[in-house]
């Protein structure tokens, strides 16, 4: 967890509009991995848009996006999210990640991700039919 991919990300938006598959691969974050299931893949995305204005948006220090494989600024969207199974990668532009983000950033990220989650302000995107919502 932690690692950086370039990920078909789907927006809340996009499949309320009945795509189904995202419009560009993105620099996409896998952050957590269900301990129940571990086929399941929790997925933040990353812009580089500025996201300060959003309450669960995070900008990446410039230190991560070089470890990440990130051009700066880059900026992490913690309120939305894809739910997606590692037996189905078919979104994956590549399985190899990037880069990856440091343990202590991780820890930042995880505990944006679960304030998000706790307020009920995620907006989850299954990518699969089967995936359990959390």
């Amino acid at each position: 967890v932690g690692a950086v991919y370039r990920y078909s990300f789907l927006w809340s938006r996009e499949n309320l509009a009945g795509e189904v598959s995202g419009r560009k691969d993105r620099p996409t974050c896998l952050l957590i991995r269900s301990v129940d299931n571990p086929d399941i893949l929790v997925l933040f995305p990353i812009t580089s848009r500025s996201a300060d204005e959003l309450e669960y948006g995070l900008r990446i220090p410039d230190a991560e996006c070089r470890k990440a494989g990130l051009a700066s600024p880059a900026w992490i969207v913690m309120d939305e999210l894809n739910l997606a199974l590692a037996s189905d990668p078919l979104d994956f532009a590549s399985l190899t990640p990037i880069g990856e983000f440091s343990l202590g950033f991780r820890e930042i990220l995880l505990a944006r991700a679960k304030a998000a989650l706790v307020a009920r302000r995620a907006k989850i995107t299954k990518r699969n039919p089967e995936v359990a919502q959390p």
